[in-house]
């Protein structure tokens, strides 16, 4: 792990949103999503997604919720946490870049 990765918040509600994911509410402090009924979770089941990346708990707190979440879908819990630290923008660029690549490759 690298010793700055930060889960950014609006990283970790987009992939809950790619996966079914509903946004049940949110404010200031915290965006709350419920789990979409075909993972068969416990009534009342929700991710707490903390929205203040400057709170002094908020990096432990975030790192534990993307673990949580690589283990519900039984993934590499550091490849998520690399994926879920870097900005939405950034994720863009990266796939445009690569389908570029591959577009020349072919």
């Amino acid at each position: 792990m690298k010793v700055n990765q930060i889960p950014q918040h609006s990283t970790i509600v987009a992939f809950l949103k790619s996966k079914g994911w509903l946004e049940q509410s949110r404010d200031q402090h915290v965006c709350v999503m419920t789990p979409p009924v075909s993972l068969s979770l416990s009534k009342g089941f929700e991710y707490q997604v903390p929205l203040n990346e400057t709170l002094i708990d908020y990096r432990e707190y975030a790192i534990r919720l993307v673990f949580s979440i690589a283990e519900l879908y039984e993934l590499n819990k550091w490849d998520l946490l690399e994926l879920l630290s870097q900005r939405i923008e950034d994720i863009q660029k990266d796939i445009e870049l690569r389908k570029e690549l591959v577009a020349h490759a072919i």
